[in-house]
């Protein structure tokens, strides 16, 4: 199981490299699945958008801005009207790692309300 990020299947403005970066997950997983399949061994990635985590916080601290602010702003930009909590992409990566998923392999899940449907 990988974690990459919606900005891995779309755009973002000012994050090329992050782009880049999860971009390379997604390939990998893809990659990854298609060499290990008949191995029996599946490779997934879940793609969240913001999400309520310690590194959400920090990045708010860094703007100065409060934490309430910071998720009215990102979520404001996701058609779902909020960021994930953390347990929501837990519940993506616990479907994509369990027998409910037992046919997919080289999934990239975006877990974004909405994010990548724009």
């Amino acid at each position: 199981m990988n974690t990459a990020s919606d900005w891995g299947l779309v755009g973002g403005r000012r994050a090329v490299a992050y782009c880049a970066s999860k971009g390379a997950v997604v390939q990998l997983t893809r990659a990854m699945a298609l060499d290990h399949a008949g191995e029996g061994i599946r490779v997934n990635a879940v793609c969240p958008s913001d999400t309520l985590t310690p590194m959400f916080e920090e990045e708010a601290r860094e703007r100065r801005v409060s934490l309430e602010r910071a998720e009215a702003e990102s979520g404001a930009e996701i058609p779902l009207g909020r960021v994930a909590r953390a347990e929501e992409v837990a519940r993506a990566i616990l479907f994509l790692a369990g027998d409910e998923a037992a046919y997919l392999t080289g999934v990239a899940l975006p877990v974004d309300g909405g994010n990548t449907a724009q």
